[in-house]
Order: C-alpha cells, then structure tokens, then sequence
C-alpha cells in the first residue's frame, strides 16, 4: 500500500451539509475560509488512530512488541 494513500477526508460539502442539517444554514466562503483550520486543528488523529490500534490490537496481522512500562497488555 502506497504510504500516502489518504483514506479519509472532509470538503467543504461536509461542512455545508451539517451546517444546513444542523443550523439550517449555508455557510459562506468567508466563513468556511475560517472553520478549515479550526476544523483540521481540533481532529485529534493521532489519538483516534492510538485508539483503533489498541482496540482492535489483537485483530491485527501486525505482531506487536512492548513499547513503554504503560502499554496495556
């Protein structure tokens, strides 16, 4: 697999689409301008793909070896 394969994204569809579901709204270019970043800056991605990994850990072909004292077993 190619290492940058992007397998999730949002547009600006995304974003239009809760704002009219959720506000009954369309936003306007300005305002998307401004939410981009704000969006982009508050996905924790490295939390949630910590997360998945230790989630579904034992699913996983990968063999995994202790990293730090507090890794779960």
């Amino acid at each position: 697999m190619k290492s940058n394969k992007i397998f999730y994204s949002l547009c600006v569809d995304d974003i239009q689409q809760v704002a009219l579901e959720t506000w009954n709204v369309t936003l306007c270019k300005e305002d998307i301008i401004f939410l981009q970043d704000k969006i982009a800056d508050s996905i924790a991605w490295f939390e949630i793909i910590e997360d998945n990994i230790r989630i579904h850990k034992s699913e996983l072909k990968t063999t995994f070896s202790k990293v730090g004292d507090d890794e779960e077993e």
